[in-house]
């Protein structure tokens, strides 16, 4: 305990780890601050939404009620379900908040989305851009916090702790005394790296309690991950300072490290995974749906024959009406789906390997397992964000099959059916925060590991380090 309080006492009085501190304590508030807004902004945009839908139906019932007979033009009509079906009806499929959601915004996908019985409304919806700074630069969010600057402000705290002592003149006389050397660094680098690890935790606590209040597992899994996180870095300081004499070297060696594993890593990732599975071209997927469309609006009226021939049952009782345009419009809907159907079946299996290599991949880099850990927990990871496009093409195609067999029979919508239109009820993948957290441990371990094995020891004495 005295060692401890001797080392705090020092810590102190180094003006340059007060300025850390200072600064880190500014980026912390800063990325709170921005994250709370644009989770709040998430929040309340889904609100919105939400009402809005409502009140359009409100409004569509209204209508329907007070609406009599068939009379008028077929696009007002409020009980015309191929009408109604390709806006008005409309429901909005969104993607609902983690208890975490606060860490990290979901850039990649827009979290929600107006679903209609005309196909593609993900792809129209595909850009949400809030901020054109932000779409630009990108979000000071904590997830860049924690993953970024964390680990740099340990790294800079931590460098010189073995070399400064080596400098001086005190390593040789500590390791002449016989005293306990490894465990007297480790000593000053956990008073040193400490205030910035519980501002950390302090930011995440306080990030959770002001936007969703407290999830006991989702918020311990992140402080275990941030607590592991940051005793690898310190172990990785530890371990490069036995390599070299001075602070210069240990310096450059330790931001040379962060370098690798926190820039150079994720981009080999990304490189390799690209390389042995490329992104599906999106370009191929709206070219084909482009070209079905205008083949198929060129044979609307004989794609329609053709359907009442193979489904007799979908007739309407007057026999098909050849004139009908969202009839038609159903028809080549159908060709269209049909003639999209390889290339989204070929889309999807090109995203689900490439979901099995970054899985496999970053298991090599301790810096994407803390990454892949926050996004899990915030609800922003890739499988998400692509089973939630999955799940809505599926709902899609389901709303559309509920008012398009109106459509085609000739049925008029009542408001029993409109209440019985189907809704967007999204399933959970699987969490794989606990699989990436066990590896960040492992990674921990090995840095603890080599750690020890590089302290200074009596042997030293003999040997020359030499940058």
């Amino acid at each position: 305990m005295k060692a401890l309080l001797r080392e705090w006492l020092l810590v102190r009085r180094d003006r340059a780890a007060i300025a850390a501190y200072a600064v880190f304590a500014v980026a912390c508030a800063v990325a709170l601050a921005t994250s709370v807004a644009s989770h709040r902004r998430d929040g309340e945009l889904q609100a919105d939404l939400a009402r809005e839908e409502a009140a359009r139906i409100a409004s569509l019932r209204a209508e329907m009620t007070s609406r009599t007979g068939g009379a008028g033009e077929a696009w007002a009509d409020p009980a015309s379900p191929g009408a109604v079906g390709r806006g008005r009806a409309g429901t909005y499929a969104m993607l609902p908040e983690r208890p975490l959601g606060v860490l990290r915004g979901v850039d990649v996908a827009p979290r929600a989305v107006l679903v209609t019985t005309r196909a593609g409304a993900l792809d129209a919806g595909e850009r949400d851009v809030v901020n054109a700074r932000i779409e630009s630069v990108g979000r000071f969010d904590l997830a860049l916090l924690f993953v970024v600057l964390f680990p740099l402000t340990i790294v800079l705290l931590c460098f010189d702790v073995v070399a400064r002592e080596r400098e001086t003149g005190t390593l040789r006389l500590l390791l002449v005394e016989g005293g306990r050397v490894g465990r007297l660094f480790v000593l000053r680098c956990v008073c040193r790296a400490g205030p910035v690890v519980l501002l950390a935790l302090v930011t995440l606590a306080a990030s959770v309690a002001i936007t969703s209040g407290v999830d006991a597992r989702a918020l311990a899994v992140a402080a275990t991950a941030l607590v592991l996180y940051a005793v690898f870095w310190i172990a990785v300081t530890l371990a490069l300072s036995s390599w070299f004499a001075t602070s210069t070297a240990n310096g450059l060696a330790t931001i040379g490290t962060w370098i690798a594993f926190v820039v150079f890593a994720p981009t080999a990732l990304a490189a390799t995974v690209d390389r042995y599975a490329p992104t599906p071209s999106r370009i191929e997927r709206t070219s084909a749906v482009r070209e079905a469309t205008r083949l198929a609006s060129q044979q609307g009226s004989s794609l329609l024959a053709r359907y009442y021939e193979d489904h007799p049952e979908l007739a309407p009782d007057g026999g098909p009406r050849k004139d009908d345009f969202f009839a038609r419009q159903v028809a080549v809907a159908k060709q269209v789906a049909a003639a999209r159907a390889p290339v989204e079946a070929r889309y999807f299996q090109a995203l689900s390997r490439q979901r099995a290599l970054v899985r496999t991949f970053s298991l090599a880099s301790p810096v994407v397992l803390a990454d892949r850990v926050l996004a899990d927990l915030s609800g922003a990871s890739r499988e998400r964000t692509d089973s939630f496009r999955e799940q809505v093409d599926a709902f899609q195609a389901e709303l559309a099959g509920f008012f398009d067999d109106k459509t085609l029979r000739g049925q008029r919508l009542s408001l029993t059916s409109l209440d019985e239109r189907p809704r967007f009820h999204f399933r959970e993948p699987k969490d794989d925060a606990t699989t990436s957290l066990l590896a960040l441990a492992a990674w921990t371990a090995a840095a603890m590991l080599l750690a020890t094995r590089r302290a200074p020891h009596a042997s030293s004495l003999e040997r020359t380090t030499t940058c």
